[in-house]
């Protein structure tokens, strides 16, 4: 009886994480974030999309162009 329960249990498992990885795909698709805004962007719940964060925005926009600046190596 035990294993049975057990084998049930296990196939809940593999079916949420099954509907989960669908759900996440379909966000990706539609061209939604899944989750939280990452640095520079915030959540919109008006339109429930992520949108542009002006002033982290500048942030990160001058961050990524010190970083990508090329070096000069001096030998």
């Amino acid at each position: 009886m035990m294993s049975v329960e057990l084998g049930m249990a296990t196939e809940y498992i593999r079916q949420l994480s099954t509907n989960t990885a669908r759900g996440l795909r379909q966000k990706a698709r539609q061209g939604d974030f899944p989750g939280k805004a990452p640095f520079g962007y915030i959540n919109n719940p008006a339109i429930k999309k992520i949108t542009v964060h002006q002033k982290n925005a500048k942030l990160v926009k001058k961050i990524l162009e010190i970083y990508y600046q090329p070096q000069i190596i001096k030998i």
